[in-house]
């Protein structure tokens, strides 16, 4: 992602040097607010959400046409644009999260699901249970709630950590909790 993002800086800022090296300098202005005006536009159609669910749609109609590929938004299965994703997080050997079972890091209790576990040997395991063990170095491949998958790897081990882990198991509770009722007053007017 940084490689694209320097790339197309690049090409920006060699088109801004081409267009100013014109011999007329009103012509040189005008490619450069046409340049401007284009970066712009392609912003607003790189960031609508209109856009993309056409786009989308057009992807979809045109894969099932000619191809027999399997067409999936995996964005929108796992809930991505709600305030949930994936996250891999590697486990430094000093992490509170290295040389335990998945069973005694209680992640499920957070919200936390673990995915899969890239081990440093290269193997790789695939929906783990409980008595897995996380070592230091394995990749762990988590879904949840974005805001909470972000500080998790940061949790520090010992007491402070195990506060972090009881205020972010209440703060589950409390989101079931309000899922559940959103459940029953659907359930109700239904």
């Amino acid at each position: 992602m940084m490689a694209r993002s320097l790339g197309i800086i690049g090409a920006t800022s060699t088109l801004v040097v081409s267009f100013a090296r014109t011999s007329n300098a009103s012509q040189g202005l005008k490619q450069i607010a046409s340049l401007a005006a284009g970066l712009v536009v392609l912003a607003i159609f790189g960031t609508s959400s209109w856009v993309d669910a056409r786009l989308s749609w057009i992807i979809r109609w045109a894969l099932r046409r000619w191809s027999d590929l399997e067409v999936r938004d995996y964005s929108e299965l796992l809930g991505i644009r709600r305030g949930y994703g994936v996250l891999e997080i590697l486990v430094h050997p000093e992490s509170w999260l290295a040389d335990r079972t998945l069973s005694e890091l209680e992640l499920p209790d957070e919200g936390v699901t673990v995915l899969g576990i890239h081990r440093n040997d290269g193997s790789y395991v695939a929906a783990p249970h409980g008595r897995s063990r996380v070592q230091a170095n394995d990749q762990l491949i988590l879904y949840g709630r974005s805001e909470h998958l972000s500080t998790l790897g940061d949790r520090p081990s010992g007491r402070y950590g195990d506060q972090e882990r009881e205020a972010a198991q209440k703060e589950q509770v409390r989101i079931v909790t309000e899922q559940d009722g959103q459940e029953r007053s659907r359930t109700m007017r239904s």
